[in-house]
């Protein structure tokens, strides 16, 4: 069992970080965020996602181009690396902030809000956790992981909501043969992102997040040992989210970046059940300390 930590003394340290793009020509729409500060600390793995039309794809910041997954994906980490903790009551609030901030975003940049379905978005996994409280909560939007392990060593992971969706894509992917550019896969995403914070569909943080759809959790502090966060390019379509989980806890990030990595370069065609356009990954193992 786990005591409270003298007043001010972090309870956390950063055990690994990874994020990289998926592709090379590609920029990394990942982040990932750690703040622990004394009794507080909040911690996010982040996957920016473009506009699947290109209509609000991209924005020049300091004269340079920056797509808008990317660009999304920074007003939402930024504005979690600025807020104060004690300002956020637990990582739901914390996601809820963070879609605003970014409905803001939207409007310095005159973005026409009416179809949601064209903007960019960012999905994913964000905890805070609170010492004078002995909490652990999470929120989860779109498909951000977490797994967490107990001091007894048994581990927790979360579902991968996303799965059923991303295995529609590639079932037309596959049909397609692979050709991204194939109209059948355009006509496929597009219905997908027409959905989103729709009812029975998924949530994703895009200024007006559908807040009856992000899951989230609290988990006394007491029974947290170590955690992992992770994005969806570390998790195939066929994967169960508590082998990753485990696989990342026990053998590390940089071993498992590597496998996902070797079975992608395996199949040069993306037909087997990865992420069929071979996503940017990060991941974060917090533990005690």
């Amino acid at each position: 069992m786990y005591t409270k930590k003298e007043r001010g003394a972090p309870m956390w340290r950063e055990q690994a970080r990874l994020s990289l793009p998926g592709r090379q020509e590609k920029p990394n729409e990942d982040g990932a965020v750690v703040r622990i500060e004394g009794e507080r600390a909040l911690f996010a793995v982040l996957d920016g996602v473009s506009s699947i039309d290109g209509s609000v794809d991209g924005y020049k910041v300091d004269g340079t181009f920056v797509p808008g997954g990317c660009w999304a994906m920074r007003q939402v980490q930024q504005h979690l690396e600025m807020v104060p903790l004690a300002d956020i009551a637990d990582a739901f609030n914390a996601v809820c902030g963070a879609d605003e901030a970014l409905e803001r975003a939207f409007d310095g940049r005159g973005v026409n809000h009416e179809v949601r379905w064209r903007l960019p978005a960012v999905a994913g996994i964000v905890v805070v956790t609170d010492a004078a409280e002995q909490t652990f909560t999470w929120a989860q939007v779109a498909d951000g992981m977490l797994m967490h392990e107990r001091p007894d060593g048994v581990r927790f992971a979360l579902e991968n909501h996303m799965r059923e969706v991303d295995a529609a894509t590639l079932e037309v992917f596959r049909a397609c043969d692979g050709r991204r550019d194939d109209e059948r896969v355009k006509a496929k995403l597009r219905e997908q992102y027409e959905r989103r914070n729709t009812a029975g569909s998924y949530p994703v943080l895009d200024g007006a997040v559908n807040r009856d759809l992000v899951r989230s959790g609290c988990v006394p502090l007491a029974e947290v040992k170590r955690f992992a966060l992770w994005s969806d390019g570390l998790q195939t379509v066929a994967d169960a989210p508590h082998d990753v989980g485990t696989a990342i806890l026990t053998g590390g990030l940089d071993a498992w970046y590597r496998a996902v990595v070797a079975r992608e370069e395996a199949d040069s065609t993306f037909m087997n059940p990865l992420r069929y356009n071979n996503d940017d990954k990060s991941g974060l193992i917090i533990e005690r300390a």
